[in-house]
């Protein structure tokens, strides 16, 4: 990041660009901070619950707009 003197009557204000840069500035301090890059494809993992009951197993699985008779899963061991 570098420091600019302010000028109060700059006629070259490019207002639209400084807000380009801006913005491109504070997703590089999130990338930095989150450990994430823009630059890699995001991946997403349901939210889920394993209990273990005395005779089995249950798996609880959130899937938003999905519908449970259309899963088909599969478990292997």
């Amino acid at each position: 990041m570098r420091i600019m003197r302010w000028q109060p009557f700059d006629l070259n204000w490019q207002p639209f660009e400084r807000m380009e840069s801006l913005r491109r500035q504070l997703d590089q301090i999130f990338d930095e901070v989150t450990g994430t890059s823009t630059e890699r494809e995001a991946t997403w993992y349901p939210a889920i619950e394993l209990m273990d009951t005395s005779d089995s197993l249950v798996l609880r699985v959130q899937l938003p707009g999905i519908d449970r008779n259309h899963l088909n899963p599969l478990l292997s061991l």
